[in-house]
């Protein structure tokens, strides 16, 4: 069963890697994307600047989420996947592909007397990695 069939069957919104966002418990609030086309410039002599078509382009992602009374370390993995810098599969209930996390920015709020933080909010930003033709 490929990992598409398994989130459509369950409450799971999606994942990237093993860390899994689920509908009220860690899911995310927003999420957004780019598609930017890649183009490579240069400027004759006394001419204006030309645009050359560089044959790609680039897809970005961003998710914001807020954890509301979860463990303490429930992004811990994210960050994990941060430090080792390795292609991971990301998938939503309509698409799946590979990326990199490029930035993960992670805020806690609303402390109790023992230190422990009952809110977090996250920024994750990722960039899809294409396959190098051979």
């Amino acid at each position: 069963m490929s990992s598409f069939s398994k989130l459509v069957s369950g409450m799971d919104m999606g994942k990237i890697g093993d860390f899994k966002f689920y509908m009220n418990k860690n899911e995310y609030q927003k999420l957004s994307k780019s598609l930017s086309a890649t183009f490579g410039s240069y400027k004759p002599i006394k001419g204006q600047e030309r645009l050359s078509d560089a044959g790609g382009f680039e897809r970005k992602i961003s998710l914001n989420g807020v954890l509301v009374v979860q463990p303490q370390d429930a992004l811990k993995s994210l960050e994990d996947y941060v430090e080792a810098r390795e292609p991971l599969e990301f998938t939503t209930l309509r698409e799946s592909f590979e990326v990199v996390i490029i930035n993960l920015n992670i805020n806690q709020s609303h402390f109790l007397d023992n230190g422990d933080f009952t809110v977090q909010d996250y920024n994750l930003s990722l960039k899809e990695v294409y396959d190098e033709l051979v």
